[in-house]
Formats: C-alpha cells, structure tokens, sequence
C-alpha cells in the first residue's frame, strides 16, 4: 500500500477532491446548456475542447522531456478508438437525460456505475459477483425508486432512465478501461477516446437533424466541461491515482455524486424531498460501502502476501 503520511498523498487526496468538486459541478453546466443546445452537439464541441488540451499538453511534455516514442501507437489509437464508442453512448445518453431530469439527480443516477461495475466485469470478462455486492446493488436500487418517484407515482422519469443508461455505459467504460489501460498511455488513449466520441457525437446530431445554435449562450459551459472538467480535471486524476491506491481514489472521487447534487441544489434551486434525499442517501451509501468494502479487502491481500 502506498504511504498516506507522504506530503505527495496529501496533495493527492486534495487533487483528488478537487476532481470531485469539479466533476460534480459539470452537472450543473450540463444542464444550464440545455436550455440553450443539443445534448449531441454540445458533447461534441466539449470532446473537441478537450482533445484540443489534451493534444496540447501531449506536445509540451513531449518537448520538456525529449520524449522520442512514436505521439500516438497502432494499440493505443485502437484502445482509445474502443472505448470512444462507449464514451459516446454514456455522454450521449447522460446529456439527453439531462433536458428533463435534474443535475442533482442526475449526479446521484450516474454514481450508480460503481455499483453496476462487477456486474460488467461478469458478463464481458468472466469476473465475480459476491453476496456483499448483490447486497450493496439492492441498497442502491432501493435509494434509486425513492430518489426518482415520488408518493403519488412510482413511474421512472425518462430523463432518469437516460441517464440510468449511460451509468450502465459508465459502468463498461470503466471496465473495458481497466482491462485494457495498460496497452499504452493513458493521456494519447484519453485523446483519442474523446476525438472519436467527437466525430460520433457529429455525426449522431447531423443524422438526427439538431439545431447547430446557441454556441454564445453556452460558451461558459462548454469551457468548463471541455477544458476543466474534461481536460484539466483528468489531468490532475492521473496525478493523485499514481501517488495514492486506487480504492482510496476511488472513495474520494465517489463524492462527485455529493457535490453535484449540492451543486445543483444550490446554484439552479432543484427542489429535493426528504423521499428524494432518503433515496440519495441510501444510494451514496451503497457506493461507500462497496469502495470501502473493496480497499478493505485489497489491504487484507496485501497484508497477507506480506
């Protein structure tokens, strides 16, 4: 396990909260751009945003270092092309679902990806699903009907299913990332990724006939979801996951669900019931309990390979 007094873990566990802090915002800009523009066309210019910083940093550093390595391999055009499809389908389906649901709930619906993960890995990678994990599933979607239905009707919004969906694509995103990250560098695959859901997302919103305005209107939302968020906020991810573990990260980043709700709450006045924080809270739980769950048993393994 990697030491947590270091001066470099605390910085880490601060970076760390400050890509939660950021990625939770995002939901706010999402939905304030919706008023405005077309979920694929908006995520189109994001991704094109943030490939433009990406590429742009990828430049520096190789200069700064004398890096000489091929700027983009056959595997990691390949790796990034992958799961670019994927990126699409989850921005996609996040973005759409944002015209009619809320940025706080959409925070909390998306959060679901970590619980949906093992269930992933088990379909596509023949991985394992323990009791505690159908336990933690079931908690959460327990906190799903409450955050999403109300006392007089237990019908799912659409929005809330959209987004729903794209956790699902989160959740394959993560896991088909997991497998295959190790096949090049992370920043050139991150890159490609978000070139190719770019080019999808163009083509999607040309194919559906979308209205190509509201660029101005949206300006602000655009810079902070391409440039911060999706540039920026990656950037000081990779920084505080190779200084400390993974499930401490993974614990800490969770909290993007907390701040997005509050976020949303606070700056666009989301009504939230106490059926709907029940729901929220019982949903956070179930993600705590797994990440928490999770690097209790990585500690155990590393204890007893020691």
């Amino acid at each position: 396990m990697k030491s947590s007094s270091h001066p470099s873990s605390y910085l880490a566990h601060g970076t760390l909260f400050l890509c939660s802090i950021i990625w939770g915002g995002t939901f706010v800009f999402q939905k304030i751009a919706m008023a405005h523009m077309s979920p694929l066309l908006f995520n189109m210019l994001r991704c094109l945003i943030s490939v433009l910083f990406l590429w742009l940093f990828i430049c520096v550093y190789q200069r700064k270092t004398l890096y000489k390595k091929k700027f983009i391999t056959d595997n990691e055009f390949k790796v990034g092309a992958c799961i670019g499809v994927v990126l699409w389908l989850a921005l996609g389906f996040q973005q759409i679902g944002l015209v009619d649901t809320t940025a706080s709930k959409a925070s909390f619906i998306t959060g679901l990806y970590i619980i949906f993960v093992p269930f992933v890995l088990k379909i596509f990678f023949s991985g394992t699903v323990a009791s505690w994990q159908l336990s933690m599933a079931s908690l959460a979607c327990l906190g799903l009907f409450l955050l999403t239905t109300s006392v007089h009707d237990f019908g799912i919004g659409n929005g809330d299913l959209w987004v729903l969906a794209s956790a699902v694509m989160w959740a394959v995103h993560v896991s088909i990332l997991g497998q295959y990250h190790r096949r090049g560098r992370v920043l050139q695959i991150a890159m490609i990724q978000m070139l190719s859901c770019a080019l999808l997302s163009g083509i999607s919103s040309l194919l559906l006939m979308e209205p190509w305005s509201g660029v101005l209107a949206v300006l602000p939302s655009l810079l902070f979801t391409g440039l911060l968020s999706g540039g920026i906020a990656f950037t000081l991810q990779l920084f505080g996951q190779n200084t400390i573990s993974s499930p401490v990260a993974a614990i800490i980043l969770s909290f993007e669900a907390v701040f997005g709700a509050w976020a949303g709450w606070y700056f666009l006045h989301e009504p939230f019931s106490l059926r709907n924080l029940m729901g929220a809270l019982l949903i956070m739980l179930a993600i705590t309990l797994v990440e928490v769950t999770n690097y209790l048993q990585l500690r155990a393994k590393r204890v007893g390979l020691n």
